[in-house]
């Protein structure tokens, strides 16, 4: 059971003062301030991390576009072997224009091309940001290539016949 009401403190009926709500409200303050410059960061981030993901995918779409060739040799119409070499396009992305290098070096001993795609940017801030991507394009002819995917098929011929045990 309580006591009466004239039994009570005084000072417990009287509630907060200004000088505590005060403290409270710049306590409150600083912690949304805080939380606000967490999410800018964030925010920032993610940004970054999207035109980083989109620089990435188009320097795969201009690897596979080199890859795409249809013969060795230059035809009227038809994307070839020959046909690979340097350029620079400026491409529009969601967010910012994109510089897409493509740096072909030939190596006739080999039949190929090593190429360097490289994508570069200024993000959001105004920093420059750069991707790069390196392959090596066989200058097989592209009908040979679905030999790669064929299952190798053992024939007598081939094999020297030899005891599947070593003898003693």
């Amino acid at each position: 059971m309580s006591p009466p009401h004239r039994l009570r403190s005084r000072a417990a009926g009287r509630g907060i003062g200004l000088p505590e709500a005060l403290i409270a409200l710049a306590v409150l303050t600083l912690a949304l301030i805080g939380a606000l410059r967490w999410q800018a960061i964030a925010h920032h981030g993610a940004g970054v991390a999207a035109e980083r993901t989109e620089a990435v995918w188009l320097a795969q779409q201009a690897l596979e576009r080199l890859r795409g060739f249809t013969t060795l040799e230059p035809e009227p119409g038809r994307f070839s072997f020959a046909d690979i070499e340097s350029a620079e396009d400026t491409l529009p992305g969601r967010t910012t224009r994109f510089t897409v290098r493509r740096n072909v070096t030939p190596d006739p001993a080999a039949r190929s091309k090593q190429v360097l795609v490289t994508v570069s940017w200024d993000d959001r801030t105004g920093a420059s940001r750069q991707v790069a991507l390196h392959s090596v394009i066989d200058g097989a002819l592209p009908e040979h290539s679905a030999t790669l995917g064929l299952p190798w098929a053992p024939s007598p011929l081939a094999l020297p016949a030899r005891p599947a045990v070593p003898s003693q």
